[in-house]
């Protein structure tokens, strides 16, 4: 596979209209290598000055290009959990996960909840190979009167610095309710050079 992705131009109006045209052919080559990834995961590329830029599984550039490449998967993203997943009988329900390797990381994840039930909610947190049991606990109270649906949201920020491993944000009933909620969960993940 082999994608032309622009050429580049001297001229400033050209260069305008060309940079709007190459982002998009950028973008489109990327989300197909991407959507159709190659062996190995990594995107291979060669680059000329005053040339075109061409996106190839090859891995080998002609005379005169620059060999470039990077991983399709990254650790960095945004991961989502799907639908709803039943949180009950305090059994720890792992709404969204991604193994990472060892370094630092900022945490970002939202947990939606739902119920129809009273003294209904879920209680989530973050596990990783270094904590199973969970760190930065948030309880969201979904209890309704079994006519109205009760929604709620959370925010859970953090950082993690480890060996590396499954990341999850999960949810348990906890001990404080008596009935079952819906929790759904998505995750961004950031590696950070800098974190203390």
């Amino acid at each position: 596979m082999e994608v032309r992705v622009g050429r580049i131009l001297r001229s400033r109006p050209v260069i305008a209209l060309v940079s709007g045209v190459t982002a998009l052919a950028i973008g489109g080559g990327i989300a197909y290598a991407i959507s159709n990834p190659p062996a190995g995961g990594v995107i291979n590329a060669c680059a000329k000055p005053g040339s075109e830029l061409h996106v190839s599984s090859g891995g080998t550039c002609g005379s005169g290009f620059n060999h470039y490449s990077w991983n399709t998967a990254g650790s960095d993203g945004y991961f989502g959990s799907g639908g709803f997943m039943t949180v009950n009988s305090n059994t720890v329900v792992t709404l969204v996960s991604k193994t990472l390797p060892p370094g630092k990381y900022l945490l970002t994840a939202r947990v939606d909840a739902e119920s129809y039930g009273p003294n209904s909610g879920v209680i989530c947190f973050f596990t990783s190979p270094e904590t199973p049991n969970g760190w930065d606990f948030t309880t969201l109270n979904t209890s309704s009167d079994w006519t109205n649906l009760n929604t709620q949201w959370t925010m859970m920020l953090n950082t993690y610095s480890g060996n590396g491993g499954t990341i999850t944000v999960a949810c348990q009933q906890g001990y404080v309710f008596t009935n079952s909620a819906l929790a759904k969960g998505t995750l961004m993940i950031e590696r950070q050079n800098s974190l203390g």
